[in-house]
Formats: structure tokens, C-alpha cells, sequence
């Protein structure tokens, strides 16, 4: 009897102790985990803790205990296993392994900057005028002196190589989001022959040419793939000028090449003669493009009137300035930040003959400066609607059963998706009919002015979303408009509502269908061992707050323990207003650092976009991701163009990916009810776990959203170093 008794307490025991467990730890990170919450205050709370802020006496005297009385008894501190509290900085470190909350200080602004004409940024504000501003050079104000050899210089130049680098042409490498900032190796080149083993590369290698013997001398190029040879009249990277290369941009790809020490075989190859002063250091830059196959690269010289071209020895060689090791790769475990390099050139002569096209920017991008009608305004105009498409489904989904489900709505007025791929269409977003649009804002419109004392005008018709319901007769729309008020009419307002036109029926406004204007939409990557990109997506999510000034944008970033870089310091030292920062040890994955991002957020009503990290994303996304994620309704999974090998947003010629819907947008309470991202199947798996997602939104009732977004591009990029931490 005692026996079972002493069971039963200790089975009692053990029951009571894991629920006390679960109930504290349940949905906290993993102990291997570390979360960083950083919110700036905003503009109106800056201005609330300075008023806060108690008057300081700094006559000391006045504030001195008077002689003969006690000393002050201090108020009780906080208790120092609790956080201590710091006023401002909007900061907190959760370290789940130990249960506690730790502070961090205010992280400061970034300096403002502005970029010359050759994209250095100057620091201070407006970028210095002339022809001849350069980053890392010295203001006209001071003497310039030329640089010295020293024993740790002389003897190699600086060779920086981005790994990864598509095609063969030493434009492609210049157009590199990596370039010239973010090299993966960074190696002494003991001479002017260049060669390193890989495929698909770029390099740049750079310093001084000090020759020993006054003279003219004629250089030459030899290389596999392209190469370009830069002389500066000096020693100042500005005046450099190119002098001989191998390879234009509007060659076809992979056609030019030379074997080893062939620097006769196109007349491009061999410079015009120069004159060079002895023991005077000449900045020289060296530029070589791989693509595949054979490989080397050398640029070699001659005085004037010698038969042979020698490759230039290293005894006239300086670099530009000192490496910290032989070499550096993103899986030497060193954080390696920016490159210290003067500012490049772009190419000189030549453009790609790939037909392309700009998209242009209309009145749906100005969301952010135009006043919105407060929807409590409009509510009365409309009766509300049932709403229930019957392309929907309440059904468990065959196996990548729900992308065939999905449909595409229609637009007005063109938004300029389309794309040209070379000299084929891509496609576009279609159109509606100006006549359709225009009946339904009139109907609208007139609805919304019956019993009105102070009437809208329709100024412009900023955007319509249209989409059937064949099934049921029914016409759903999004109607964007910019009115003004009886009362003032030179004060535009955007209204932005979704109301329903039911087969035959008035206008009504679907129930539990509108869109939450002041969401917060937190974009969730997972990266490692990708500090470039990490780079351009801070400064893309830099511009996004610059131009739009939103508060409720924030950034998730999981890290999978990345080697090439410090990832929080560069959020911190960011003008990013918002993000949330996970650190994870292991390789990277997809599925489980999504959905640890996702763990993090705790808003219900907020929206989640799964996001990929090489993206240029336009102000426009953040709004469009509001208006077309509906709470327990609608999901949006926006079409972005994946850039061809070498493309920019500048330079845009890819196609629309039709078939990813890797870029997903939810309420987060949604999110939950369908159970997140599907780590148990995918977690060390890339592809599929996208579509195994949408068959469980599908099931669960949900539609889908799918546009082509204006000026959303996502870059060719090198996968190496992302999964296994090294960069083979």
C-alpha cells in the first residue's frame, strides 16, 4: 500500500512539474537560440521622454548636502535579478537559455551620406561637385602625396575575387551587388599573372606600378574569359584611363578568350605606347572575368621597340594598402565587413544589346504622402455582404493540388508590368477596360456622396484590382481613388475600400473583407554566410523607411551562425527603424529559420511576408501587402522578376516567376492556423515546402492573391556558402 501510494505521488509529481514547464516555456525559442527586439523611438516619442526628462541643476553647490546633516538614505534599487530599464532605447536581448531579459543601449544613426556621380557615398550630406570626386581621396584643399613603398607593401598588389559571378564579361562583374565591397577572397598577387583556380568569378586586382627605368612602354592583356588593363596618368585613382582589354560588352557570351601568353590575337589587347617616369608609383587596376573552363589571366608589358611582352614582375609592384592574411574566404571565421578599396569605374564604350524595358512609376506609388479617408467614414454608404468565392475549398488538398487553384485578378490603369526577355514579352498584369473601371468608382462614388453635407470629387483613379466569381456571378474589386471634399477641395484624400457587386445587385461591401491599413508587416529571411546581400538589404530597407516614413514595417532576420560578417551589427548601425535580429547555430534551412522567424512575432493581427534575401523591393510592396492580406481570408503571393545573369533594376531583363510562391503573405494568426511552415518534411529539404504550404492555405478556406508587382526584382545570385558555411 505504501508503495502505491508513494507512485502515485511521484507519477502526481511529475504530472504537476511538466505542466509547470510547459506553461513557462511553452513557444520560447529553442536554449541554442538569441532573440534581439530593436524598435527606434519614434519622432513623437523622442519628443515625449525630452519632455520627460527631468530639469538637471548643474550649480553643484546648490545640489551639496548642507554641513552637519546625514547623509542621504538611497532609495532602494531594482532588484538585480530584474532588467534594468533604460529610457529611450527601445532594446531587448532575450537569451531564453538563461530567462532573462538584458538591455542593450541606443543604437545610433547611421551618418547621413550622399553618392557622387560614380555612386561613392560622401559622407556629411551633398556629395562634392566636379568631374573628379572620388571616395578615399583628399579634399582639393589639401596636399595630396603620393604613397611610399614600405616593406610590408612592396613586392604584390591587392587581388579582391568575388566568387560566384555569372557569365564572362568584366561588365556582368561590375554590375555585382558584391562589387567592389564585398569580395570572398582577397589575396597578395605576387606578380601580374593572375590566375585562380575556379569557375565563375570576377577579380580585381589593384595597387601601384612603380618602374625602375624611365621610358615608353606599351602594355598587353592575355586572358580566359575577358580582362581590362586601367593606367592612371598618376597616382591618383581618378585619372586612371583604359588602355588595352579583351572583350566588349556587346560580344557574344564566352566567344573571346586567349591561351596563356597569346596578347597578339585581337589589336584590343596591346596598349598605345606610354610614358612612364622611374620610381614613380602609377595606380593601376586589373580586371578579369571567368565564366568557365580554361582559366588564366595576366597583364604584361615591353618598352617600346623590345620584341616580347613580359608579364610585369612583382619587384615594381605596391599595393594599395595592407591585407590582414594571404588569404580571406567567407568561411575563415574573421568578419571581413566592406572591402577597403578606392571607388572602381563602370565600362567605358558599349552597352548590352539585350532589349529592355523600365517600368515607370504612376500614382499608386505616392500611397505614403496622400491622406487616407478613415473607413469609419465611408462604412454607412454600403449595405455589407455575404462573401464566400466558390473557388474556395474546405477540403484536404492532393499534393501540390493547390498552385493549380490559384488566380489571377486584373488591374487599372496599367501598372507597366510588362517585361521584355531579350526580344520576347514576358507578360503583364491584365488590364481592365477603362470603361469598366470607370462605371464602377462613378457607382461608388455616387453611393458614397447620397446624404453626404460635404460631398467628394473624384480627382483620379489610382487603382482597381478586379476578380470573378464565374461560379457564382459575383464581381469583387479594390477601388483606390483620390478625392477632395466640398469643404476643401484642394486637399486630395485616397479612399481604398473592397466592395462586391453581386450578379444583378447594388454595390455592398463584402463582409469581414477590408484590408487593415496600419498593420504591422514584418518581413522574415533567413540568410547565412551572405554579408553582401545582407548589405544591399539594409540599405533597401534604409530607402524603404527613407521614402515611406512607415512605423509599422519591421525586419526579421535569422541567422544561421554566418562567419563572413557581424549581421546585428549591421542592423544596429542601420537607420532601420524596426527589426528583430534570431541567432541559430547549424546549416542553413529554409523551413525552420522561416518559422523561427514567425515564432518570434507575437501580434496576432500582424502580417507575415516570407521574403528571400536577394530582392529589390519597391515602397509600393509594403502597402500592397496590406491591401491584399485579408485576416482569416486572403493570402497574397506577389510575382516578382528574377533578373537574367548580370541584370539590375536599372538594366531589368528576366522573367516573371510564375511558379514560386516562396514570397508569402499572412496574418499571423493564419499562419498558426495552418500550422507554419512544414519543418518536419522540409527541414533540411529546398523546394516543394512553398507549394506544400499553399495545398494547406488552400484546404484551410483561403484565397490567394497572385499579381505581377511593379519594380519587385529578385538578383542572379551564387548559392555558395549559403547551406554548410563555406564557399566551395
Amino acid at each position: 500500500m505504501n508503495r502505491r501510494l508513494l507512485l502515485r505521488a511521484l507519477l502526481g509529481f511529475a504530472l504537476i512539474s511538466m505542466l509547470i514547464y510547459l506553461l513557462t516555456y511553452a513557444g520560447r525559442p529553442p536554449t541554442d537560440q538569441v532573440v534581439v527586439y530593436y524598435q527606434r523611438p519614434t519622432d513623437a516619442q523622442n519628443q515625449q521622454n525630452q519632455q520627460q526628462q527631468p530639469h538637471h541643476n548643474h550649480n553643484h553647490n546648490h545640489d551639496a548636502e548642507p554641513e552637519g546633516q546625514p547623509e542621504a538614505v538611497p532609495e532602494p534599487g531594482p532588484d538585480p535579478e530584474e532588467p534594468a530599464e533604460e529610457p529611450g532605447s527601445g532594446v531587448v536581448v532575450e537569451r531564453p537559455s538563461r530567462g532573462k531579459l538584458i538591455p542593450v543601449k541606443d543604437i545610433p544613426l547611421k551618418p547621413a551620406v550622399s553618392k557622387d556621380r560614380h555612386g561613392s557615398e560622401q559622407p556629411g550630406g551633398a556629395a562634392a561637385g566636379g568631374a573628379h570626386d572620388h571616395q578615399h581621396e583628399a579634399s582639393e584643399d589639401k596636399i595630396e602625396r603620393a604613397p611610399t613603398p614600405t616593406q610590408s607593401t612592396k613586392g604584390w598588389v591587392n587581388s579582391h575575387i568575388f566568387q560566384g559571378s555569372c557569365g564572362a564579361k568584366v561588365y556582368r562583374g561590375k554590375q555585382s551587388k558584391q562589387f567592389p565591397n564585398f569580395p570572398t577572397v582577397r589575396r597578395k598577387l605576387r606578380s601580374m599573372a593572375a590566375n585562380f583556380e575556379d569557375d565563375s568569378y570576377f577579380q580585381r586586382a589593384f595597387g601601384y606600378l612603380v618602374p625602375k627605368t624611365s621610358g615608353r612602354y606599351e602594355f598587353a592583356v592575355a586572358s580566359d574569359d575577358t580582362s581590362e588593363f586601367w593606367l592612371s596618368t598618376d597616382f591618383r585613382p581618378r585619372n586612371e584611363r583604359l588602355l588595352c582589354y579583351l572583350g566588349r560588352p556587346e560580344d557574344q557570351e564566352g566567344d573571346i578568350w586567349t591561351n596563356p601568353g597569346e596578347y597578339t590575337k585581337y589589336a584590343s589587347q596591346i596598349s598605345e605606347p606610354v610614358q612612364l617616369e622611374a620610381n614613380r608609383p602609377y595606380y593601376m587596376e586589373f580586371f578579369h572575368k571567368q565564366g568557365g573552363g580554361g582559366v588564366h589571366a595576366s597583364v604584361a608589358w615591353r618598352s617600346v621597340g623590345q620584341p616580347r611582352f613580359e608579364v610585369i614582375p612583382g619587384d615594381v609592384l605596391m599595393a594599395h594598402h595592407e591585407e590582414s592574411s594571404e588569404t580571406h574566404s567567407a568561411d575563415d571565421g574573421h568578419d571581413h565587413g566592406a572591402a577597403s578599396a578606392p571607388p572602381s569605374h563602370s565600362h567605358v564604350g558599349g552597352t548590352p544589346i539585350d532589349s529592355i524595358l523600365v517600368p515607370k512609376m504612376d500614382a499608386r506609388a505616392d500611397f505614403h504622402s496622400v491622406l487616407r479617408v478613415p473607413s469609419s467614414e465611408l462604412s454607412s454608404a454600403l449595405s455589407t455582404c455575404d462573401y464566400k468565392p466558390s473557388y474556395t475549398v474546405t477540403r484536404q488538398m492532393g499534393r501540390y493540388e493547390g498552385i493549380t487553384r490559384v488566380g489571377f485578378s486584373e488591374v487599372f490603369p496599367d501598372d507597366q508590368t510588362q517585361l521584355y526577355d531579350g526580344q520576347r514579352l514576358d507578360g503583364a498584369n491584365l488590364v481592365i477596360p477603362a470603361a469598366d473601371a470607370q462605371s464602377v468608382v462613378n457607382d461608388y462614388i455616387v453611393r458614397l456622396n447620397q446624404d453626404r453635407a460635404d460631398p467628394f470629387t473624384l480627382k483620379q483613379i489610382v487603382n482597381v484590382v478586379r476578380k470573378f466569381d464565374h461560379g457564382r456571378g459575383v464581381t469583387r474589386f479594390l477601388i483606390e481613388v483620390d478625392v477632395t471634399r466640398k469643404s476643401s477641395p484642394g486637399k486630395p484624400e485616397r479612399i481604398s475600400e473592397y466592395v462586391l457587386r453581386p450578379a444583378g445587385g447594388a454595390l455592398c461591401y463584402p463582409r469581414q473583407f477590408a484590408w487593415n491599413k496600419e498593420a504591422t508587416v514584418h518581413i522574415v529571411i533567413p540568410v547565412k554566410n551572405q554579408v553582401a546581400w545582407m548589405a544591399h538589404l539594409i540599405e533597401n530597407m534604409e530607402e524603404l523607411w527613407d521614402e515611406t516614413g512607415d512605423n509599422h514595417l519591421n525586419l526579421v532576420i535569422v541567422d544561421y551562425s554566418s562567419t563572413d560578417g557581424d549581421y546585428e551589427a549591421m542592423m544596429r548601425n542601420s537607420r532601420m527603424k524596426s527589426f528583430t535580429f534570431i541567432r541559430k547555430p547549424g546549416n542553413f534551412e529554409r523551413a525552420g529559420g522561416l518559422q523561427a522567424g514567425i515564432d518570434s512575432i507575437t501580434d496576432p493581427d500582424a502580417i507575415v511576408f516570407t521574403c528571400d534575401l536577394h530582392l529589390e523591393m519597391p515602397a509600393t510592396l509594403i502597402d500592397d501587402i496590406r491591401k491584399y492580406t485579408i485576416s482569416g481570408k486572403q493570402a497574397y503571393a506577389p510575382l516578382v522578376v528574377r533578373l537574367g545573369c548580370g541584370f539590375t533594376p536599372e538594366k531589368p531583363n528576366g522573367f516573371w516567376e510564375r511558379q514560386g510562391y516562396g514570397l508569402f503573405a499572412m496574418a499571423k494568426k493564419d499562419f498558426d492556423r495552418i500550422g507554419g511552415m512544414n519543418t518536419r518534411e522540409f527541414g533540411d529539404k529546398w523546394g516543394g515546402e512553398d507549394w506544400e504550404m499553399v495545398d494547406r492555405v488552400m484546404s484551410a478556406g483561403f484565397e490567394v492573391e497572385r499579381l505581377r508587382q511593379a519594380r519587385f526584382y529578385h538578383f542572379w545570385h551564387s548559392k555558395k556558402g549559403m547551406w554548410s558555411g563555406n564557399t566551395g
